[in-house]
C-alpha cells in the first residue's frame, strides 16, 4: 500500500501530537517532514516528497507569489489561521482554511488535530461511489411533464469557465428534474475530458443528422447519448475542429428542441462568438456559429460568462452590449462573473464587480463564483463535478446562488428543501 506523505510547518506541540495521532490512526499517511519555514516548504514541495501540506499562517508568511508557487507543485493545502484572519484567508486563498482554537469562542466539538486528520483523510479516500437506489428513484420519471429549459452557456474569448459552469450546473440542476449537457463548443470542445468519457463519435454531430432525417425518437436517440452519472446524461461534442460544418443553425435547433420534451433541463455549452446578424453574406453557406444560433433561437436563458479580473470584465461587457445590439436572443440573459477573488478585485470585490456591470446595464443581473482551483482541479482529476468530490467545498454556495437565480429568471419556484445544502452549509461556519 502507498503511503501518503504529509509535512508541516505549525506549533512544534500540535506537530507532536499529530505525529502521535497518526500511528493510531491506521492509515496510509505518514508526518515526513517537520519544516523550520517557508524556504523548507518549497523545496520539499518542488520535491515531490509529500501530497498534503499543513502550515500555520502565523509561522509562514504567505502571499499571492507562494500561494502560486504551491499551487504549482500540486499540493493539497491546509492553512491553519487565528479567528481574526480567517474571513480574510479564505477570501485571498484558494487553500483549505482551519480556525486556530481561540479562547474566545467556544472549543469545537472535534479538536484541531482531529480536524486535520479527517482533513487529511478526506483527500487520500476516493469519493464515495454513486447512490443507486437514488439513481434508480431518479429514473422513474424519464419523461418531464412540462416542456424543459434551454440554458446556454456563452461569452467572451479568454476561457473563463464556461465548461466547468456548465458541468457544475447540469450537477446541481440534478434535484430538479432530468438533466442532458449538450456540449455545443464547435471550436474546442471539452466535456469528454471533464468526465473522463471515452469518445467514439459525436453525440452532436449524430443528433443533428437525425434531426436533418426526422428520424429522432427514443430508439434512435439512445445510442447516440452518453449517460454520465446521477441522472446527467451527456451529447458529446465534435470530434474534430473541421466538422463544424456538420452542424447546422437549424439541426441544431431542432435538436435542442425534441431534447425539451424529453428532459427538464438542457444544458448548452457553447463556444464564443456569434454569427452578425447584419452580415449580408452570413446565409450563402455554413456558418461557424450555428450552433450558437441555433441555440439562441430556442433557448429560455442565456448565462454570459466572464471572469473577475480587469481583462475579463471587459470582455464581458463589450460582449454584451455587442449582443444586446445585435439582439442575438429574446429570451432574459445573466451576467456569470467566475474566478471572483480579492488579490485582483479589492476585499469588496463583489460590489465592485456589480458596480462595473450595472455601469453598462443597470437592468443586466449577475451571480458570481468564488475562485475554487484545488476543488476544480480535484473534480478535474476525478472526471465528474466539485460535489462529488468535495460535498462541503464553499464554491458549491455559489452554484446554489446561480441555481436559485435561474429558477427565479424562469419562474420557477423553489422545492421545499432544495436550498438545504446551502443553509446547512452556512450554519457550519
Amino acid at each position: 500500500m502507498s503511503i501518503t506523505g504529509i509535512a508541516t510547518c505549525i506549533d512544534p506541540d500540535l506537530e507532536a501530537e499529530l505525529l502521535l495521532r497518526l500511528k493510531d490512526f491506521h492509515t496510509p499517511m505518514q508526518l515526513v517532514r517537520r519544516c523550520r519555514d517557508y524556504a523548507e516548504v518549497l523545496s520539499i514541495a518542488r520535491a515531490q516528497l509529500v501530497e498534503l501540506l499543513v502550515l500555520d499562517s502565523e509561522r509562514i508568511d504567505l502571499n499571492p507569489e507562494a500561494e502560486k508557487e504551491l499551487l504549482a507543485a500540486g499540493l493539497s493545502v491546509l492553512i491553519l489561521a487565528p479567528l481574526d484572519d480567517v474571513p480574510l484567508a479564505r477570501d485571498q486563498y484558494s487553500f483549505d482554511i482551519i480556525q486556530k482554537e481561540d479562547p474566545r469562542v467556544p472549543a469545537a466539538p472535534t479538536d484541531l488535530c482531529e480536524q486535520i486528520l479527517q482533513w487529511a483523510l478526506a483527500r487520500i479516500l476516493p469519493p464515495p461511489p454513486p447512490n443507486q437506489l437514488e439513481i434508480q428513484n431518479a429514473s422513474i420519471q424519464e419523461i418531464p411533464t412540462e416542456d424543459g429549459k434551454i440554458i446556454a452557456l456563452w461569452g467572451p474569448v479568454g476561457a473563463p469557465g464556461r465548461s466547468t459552469l456548465a458541468l457544475n450546473l447540469a450537477a446541481n440542476l440534478r434535484s430538479y428534474g432530468r438533466v442532458i449537457l449538450v456540449d455545443g463548443d464547435t471550436v474546442e470542445p471539452s466535456q469528454v475530458q471533464l468526465l473522463a468519457v471515452e469518445l467514439r463519435a459525436s453525440g452532436v454531430v449524430n443528433g443533428c443528422r437525425l434531426a436533418e432525417q426526422a428520424q429522432l425518437c427514443e430508439e434512435t436517440f439512445a445510442p447516440v447519448v452518453t449517460n454520465v452519472g446521477a441522472g446527467v446524461d451527456l451529447l458529446s461534442g465534435i470530434t474534430k475542429a473541421e466538422r463544424w460544418r456538420e452542424v447546422s443553425e437549424d439541426s441544431f435547433a431542432t435538436l435542442l428542441e425534441w431534447l425539451r420534451k424529453h428532459y427538464r433541463w438542457i444544458v448548452v455549452d457553447l463556444a464564443p462568438g456569434a454569427s452578425d446578424p447584419d452580415e449580408a453574406l452570413m446565409t450563402l453557406g455554413p456558418s461557424r456559429y450555428s450552433a450558437q444560433d441555433g441555440t439562441f433561437a430556442v433557448a429560455d436563458l442565456v448565462l454570459e460568462v466572464g471572469t473577475a479580473d480587469p481583462v475579463g470584465m471587459r470582455r464581458l461587457i463589450v460582449n454584451h452590449v455587442w449582443a444586446g445590439d445585435k439582439k442575438l436572443w429574446q429570451c432574459p440573459s445573466l451576467a456569470v462573473v467566475n474566478r471572483g477573488r480579492a488579490s485582483v478585485a479589492g476585499s469588496n470585490w463583489e460590489t465592485s464587480i456589480r458596480r462595473a456591470l450595472s455601469l453598462a446595464d443597470n437592468t443586466w443581473e449577475a451571480v458570481m463564483v468564488r475562485q475554487a482551483t484545488q476543488d476544480f482541479d480535484k473534480a478535474l482529476v476525478a472526471g465528474c463535478d466539485i460535489a462529488t468530490v468535495n460535498p462541503s467545498a464553499p464554491v458549491l454556495e455559489d452554484f446554489d446562488a446561480l441555481q436559485s437565480k435561474i429558477l427565479s429568471l424562469l419562474g420557477i419556484l423553489p422545492r421545499r428543501g432544495a436550498t438545504r445544502r446551502l443553509r446547512a452549509r452556512k450554519g457550519k461556519a
